[in-house]
């Protein structure tokens, strides 16, 4: 079952999304940025995420649209679905279908918090270090990861404090927590991750 982020983001790219909403794509899938003044174009839209060389706006196509149209990620994503005529397969959130003790379920609950906020700063680490400094400069990967995850990310976190319970069991029934398991841990063994990274200043 995929939730409405993954399925904008599997079926839509973001030059697509950018013509749709009144941006002139031009070659080499070029445009002018509508988040600064920009007379030569200087935003690339690849498929899954777009990268302003002037102002370093950047993210993926939810992102474009919150920016564009002043919208929060979710608000942008259902925009989105409705503009595109895509329906949404579930709700983010399945209802909990088996029972769990309270105890364990807050310890879960902490885990999938704990989880999902270190993965954010990670992802706003690589934004910062791997940030192109010229149009010239290749993209790294871990930059476009970033683009393409941070503002998913952000809203699980978000979902997490309205009704951590029912969140916690979406994450554990589709395996997301073992994902970001393996995704974060090689670095929370990295000497000096924590100090780097103190979960007690993030803000969102």
């Amino acid at each position: 079952m995929m939730n409405l982020f993954q399925t904008l983001k599997e079926q839509l790219t973001t030059h697509q999304v950018a013509e749709y909403y009144g941006l002139t794509i031009g070659r080499n899938r070029m445009a002018c940025c509508p988040f600064h003044p920009d007379k030569t174009p200087s935003m690339k839209l690849n498929d899954s995420y777009y990268y302003c060389f002037g102002c370093s706006a950047h993210g993926d196509v939810v992102d474009l649209v919150a920016g564009l149209l002043g919208l929060k990620p979710y608000d942008a994503a259902k925009q989105l679905a409705s503009d595109f005529g895509i329906l949404e397969d579930s709700t983010l959130m399945p209802a909990v279908s088996k029972p769990t003790p309270k105890k364990s379920m807050r310890m879960m609950e902490q885990l999938c918090t704990t989880y999902l906020t270190h993965y954010l700063l990670l992802l706003r680490d690589w934004e910062q270090t791997y940030l192109p400094k010229t149009a010239e400069d290749g993209l790294d990967w871990r930059f476009a990861i970033a683009c393409h995850d941070r503002s998913y990310v952000e809203h699980l976190l978000d979902c997490m404090d309205d009704d951590p319970t029912q969140m916690t069991q979406w994450m554990l029934d589709e395996g997301i927590v073992n994902k970001l398991q393996k995704k974060i841990d090689p670095y929370l063994r990295e000497e000096g991750y924590h100090a780097r990274h103190s979960t007690t200043t993030l803000a969102r």
